[in-house]
C-alpha cells in the first residue's frame, strides 16, 4: 500500500504520513499461507448470520473484521478531523477498505465476498458534522 501511496503521490511518502493502523488485517497464525487456504477459512464463515461474521475469528491470534473495521473507521475519523474542508487520499489493502466499507453501511458480507474489490478500487468518503458518509464505490466486483 504504501509503494502503491508513492506512486501515486509521486515521490516517498513523506515522514509520518503513514499510519500502522491502516495496515492489512492480520490472519495471526496464517498470515503468509496461500490464498486457497485463507479460502478455505472464508468458507467456515460464510453460513453465519451477519452479527456473527464480524466477530468470527479462526484462531485468537486473527483480527476479527469488527477489530479491523474499528482501528480503520477510527483512522478515517482522526484524518478527517485533523483536515476538516481538505481533500485526503488514503491508501490501504483491498480487505481493510471492503471491511470500512461495509461497516459504513454499503453492503453485507454476503454481498462483499473478499476478493471482490478491485486492486485500485476506491472511495469517495465525506465527512460531516463528526460522521462519515459514503459518497461512491468504484471497484466492487459483484458476485
Amino acid at each position: 500500500a504504501i509503494e502503491t501511496g508513492e506512486i501515486i503521490y509521486g515521490s516517498q511518502v513523506p515522514a509520518g504520513q503513514s499510519m500502522d493502523v491502516l495496515r492489512e488485517k492480520s490472519f495471526g497464525e496464517f498470515d503468509g499461507m496461500h490464498k486457497s487456504h485463507l479460502e478455505k477459512l472464508y468458507l467456515a464463515v460464510i453460513e453465519l448470520p451477519e452479527d456473527q461474521r464480524w466477530h468470527y475469528k479462526q484462531s485468537d491470534s486473527m483480527e476479527s473484521d469488527q477489530e479491523v473495521a474499528d482501528r480503520f473507521v477510527s483512522a478515517l475519523q482522526q484524518i478527517a478531523t485533523k483536515h476538516p474542508g481538505q481533500n485526503i487520499l488514503v491508501v490501504s489493502h483491498g480487505i481493510c477498505i471492503r471491511i470500512a466499507l461495509m461497516k459504513l453501511g454499503y453492503a453485507k458480507h454476503e454481498d462483499f465476498p473478499p476478493g471482490s474489490f478491485k486492486n485500485a478500487g476506491y472511495a469517495v468518503i465525506e465527512h460531516d458534522s463528526n460522521a462519515l458518509k459514503l459518497k461512491k464505490v468504484i471497484g466492487h466486483i459483484k458476485p
